[in-house]
């Protein structure tokens, strides 16, 4: 079904909203008021909390998966309170809001974070923050009403990775393990990894109507608001977003966090402009409970900066390697037989054989090949002349940074798995070759390579613009 634009639907938005009572505000400890409100969005009840409201500057704080809703801001609202007109509420289906069997959509719940912020903040632009889910909303905002913010704060955000590359980051990590950390929150994104995103592969045709129909959601999301939102959320198509993110922004991660892993941050600071990355050591997915005092000190300095004290902050403290095409490269990289090896700084080449989890970081190179070998490449610029990245039967993983050259990725057999990357080939940007020995023995024909994109940027003969996707190529086919 068509999504009417945001303009048109507006005023009649408003037009219900002003016959619909709003209930007196309660007070909460520390100042804190609630009100409870009919909501047009989703046409249920939620709780809208509010502080601080003598303060012209407004913070908009939007809460992540989990049944408590709102009340994981807290403890941040009391503080903030102190400088700034705050406001938090639960999302739809979420917390004390009306639970139902509908769409709980990134799109829906942007329409309904307008709707308040229209009835409760008085000026605009204002700070917005999310985590978690409310991280990938804030996202959202951003992109679809620029104009309302100052600037984004952006606190672990879930899915913004293709759900393939989720699904990969989860099989490796093991629900197990993430249940043993996160026995009581967000564990349903975790759940959903494991039983929902190979559902989203395979349904990925009819996805539309698995989440817009009733007796679909009903028989493989239990109607469960949560697992609607969550799969809805890993549904998203983040390429045709971020690019239109203009809103500076600080990205806040934890470095342990196993719910949405520290690449989608890396990948998220190497896509917005500007922006900024700051990892939390020794914290996972969520600071706001884990680490309070820590995580409300951060937040309040960030908040309490001027515009252009902040703009100045992501200027100086930049995540993205910067790009130098003269850069010195005279050292050879070489790895063999061995596994945990890190590489960073300038290179003319590196070359890995049978070599497992190696890193290569911030780093600059004229080529990397990898033969049977598996390996991160984080942060880092490959500027070739014929050949960028060369693979063969290897396991590769790319966030962030650059692959420039003629042909700037050859694959042979393996893995690839780019996130945020931008790929750029003069005659390919990405080239699947099979050698002759297995074009010759391969009775069936050889195999197909399914390569997973995540918010990458490809330019080359064959296409230019955003990619996020699994690409199945074909030997001898080109990206």
């Amino acid at each position: 079904m068509p999504r009417a634009c945001p303009s048109t639907r507006r005023p009649a938005l408003l037009a219900l909203a002003a016959l619909l009572a709003l209930a007196g505000p309660r007070v909460q400890g520390g100042g804190i008021e609630e009100h409870r409100i009919r909501e047009p969005v989703f046409q249920g009840e939620t709780i809208v909390y509010e502080a601080g409201r003598r303060h012209e500057r407004s913070v908009v704080l939007v809460h992540g998966l989990g049944g408590n809703g709102a009340q994981s801001w807290r403890g941040l609202m009391g503080r903030l309170a102190k400088d700034f007109h705050v406001l938090s509420f639960d999302l739809p289906g979420f917390g004390r809001a009306t639970r139902a069997n509908t769409l709980y959509s990134p799109e829906r719940y942007v329409d309904f974070i307008k709707y308040v912020v229209e009835q409760y903040i008085r000026s605009r632009p204002f700070i917005l923050a999310g985590h978690s889910m409310g991280g990938a909303i804030a996202l959202r905002y951003a992109a679809t009403y620029p104009r309302d913010l100052r600037r984004l704060i952006v606190v672990d955000a879930a899915g913004v990775l293709h759900r393939a590359a989720y699904s990969r980051f989860l099989g490796r990590l093991g629900i197990r393990r993430i249940s043993e950390y996160y026995p009581d929150r967000d564990l349903l994104l975790g759940k959903l990894a494991s039983r929902l995103m190979l559902k989203a592969q395979t349904l990925e045709k009819f996805e539309d109507l698995f989440l817009q129909t009733a007796a679909l959601r009903q028989k493989f999301l239990d109607a469960d608001p949560a697992k609607i939102a969550g799969y809805a959320m890993v549904m998203d198509d983040f390429s045709r977003l971020l690019p239109r993110v203009q809103t500076p922004t600080l990205l806040v991660w934890g470095e342990r966090d196993e719910i949405a892993p520290l690449r989608t941050g890396q990948m998220l600071a190497s896509v917005l402009s500007p922006s900024r990355l700051m990892v939390m050591p020794d914290v996972g997915h969520a600071p706001m409970l884990d680490v309070p005092e820590r995580f409300n000190r951060l937040m309040r300095e960030q908040t309490g900066l001027s515009d252009a004290a902040f703009r100045r902050a992501l200027a100086q403290n930049p995540y993205p390697l910067p790009l130098r095409r003269d850069f010195p490269a005279t050292r050879q990289g070489r790895c063999r037989d061995a596994r945990d090896k890190v590489f960073t700084g300038n290179f003319d080449q590196i070359h890995l054989e049978n070599c497992k989890q190696v890193h290569i970081r911030n780093a600059r190179a004229r080529l990397v090949t990898a033969r049977d070998s598996q390996v991160e490449i984080t942060n880092t610029h490959i500027l070739g002349g014929e050949y960028g990245l060369r693979l063969r039967d290897s396991a590769v993983t790319l966030t962030g940074g650059r692959v420039e050259a003629g042909i700037a990725v050859e694959i042979s057999g393996g893995q690839l798995d780019a996130a945020g990357t931008r790929v750029i080939g003069r005659e390919a940007a990405v080239r699947y070759v099979v050698p002759r020995l297995i074009n010759r023995a391969a009775e069936r024909g050889p195999p197909l390579l399914p390569l997973v994109f995540s918010v990458v940027y490809m330019q080359s003969p064959y296409r230019a613009g955003y990619v996020h996707g699994v690409e199945t190529l074909f030997p001898d086919r080109s990206l």
